[in-house]
């Protein structure tokens, strides 16, 4: 996809070795050609540069994950509405989830629901917290809080050795949201962790959905109006791919942008 060959022509650009290695002995030559050859390394430099902040504020900011733990599920939920407490996954919409996405050949996403357990405290319509399509969240097996499971540990001391419950955390985005039910993309690895018989507790993750964003962003602001890669493109010269890649319909205003903002040309000037 354009995100893997922009990551990728970006890394080779940083390294001389590899980028001017003979393209034969270079992986996906075609479809780097195909999404980034109209770059220079001029550009892939900003690429870089700008990947490298965006991950640096990411890392700097406080997890707002992290602390949401602290809270019990019910409580979180109760308090701003970015938790959902004790959901179970929902078996009849799994099977068909992976069904689809294992006939399809490849390691991609799943799309998984949840719905509420019988026995959970909440009984609000999940429509009326906070998640919508597009939110990112993350998906943990719910249970006491942090705080709470440290105080157990100090309490039990050194005469009772407290047994340790395994903790599963995934990633994800909202795909939909009903009263009962949200839907989630996860990654097919990520699917294969999960049981039907765990209790889950899902919290916005307002973090990674600005940092996911940026990153986002920076890539569409290189490669948004490259056109698919299809088979056609296997027969054309790499002289042929570059120049069906500058030429397309928003080829134009992407130069604009890219010698404003990186090469800091002026932008020009109309006479009355």
């Amino acid at each position: 996809n354009r995100e893997c060959m922009m990551y990728t022509s970006a890394d080779g650009a940083g390294n001389e070795t590899s980028f001017n290695a003979p393209r034969t002995n270079l992986p996906h030559r075609r479809l780097i050609d195909h999404f980034t050859g109209h770059l220079t390394g001029t550009d892939l430099e900003y690429f870089r540069k700008w990947d490298r902040l965006i991950d640096l504020e990411r890392h700097a900011s406080p997890s707002d994950i992290a602390k949401s733990w602290l809270y019990d599920s019910d409580e979180k939920e109760a308090k701003d509405g970015k938790c959902i407490s004790s959901v179970i996954l929902d078996v009849t919409h799994l099977s068909a989830a992976l069904v689809k996405t294992n006939d399809s050949g490849i390691d991609g996403d799943a799309t998984i629901r949840f719905r509420r357990s019988s026995e959970s405290k909440s009984k609000q319509p999940i429509t009326n917290l906070h998640f919508e399509k597009g939110s990112y969240v993350t998906i943990r097996t719910d249970g006491a809080s942090s705080s709470a499971q440290s105080q157990r540990m100090q309490q039990s001391g050194s005469k009772c050795r407290t047994k340790r419950r395994r903790i599963l955390i995934f990633r994800g985005s909202v795909a939909s949201v009903t009263e009962t039910s949200i839907d989630v993309i996860l990654q097919q690895k990520d699917v294969s962790r999960l049981s039907s018989k765990s209790m889950f507790r899902i919290d916005r993750d307002e973090l990674s959905n600005g940092a996911g964003l940026l990153l986002q962003n920076l890539v569409n602001f290189f490669t948004l109006d490259i056109p698919p890669f299809s088979t056609e493109a296997l027969g054309q010269t790499p002289l042929k791919m570059k120049q069906l890649t500058q030429n397309t319909d928003s080829s134009a205003r992407r130069r604009r942008l890219t010698n404003s903002i990186i090469r800091l040309e002026p932008p020009p000037r109309f006479s009355a």
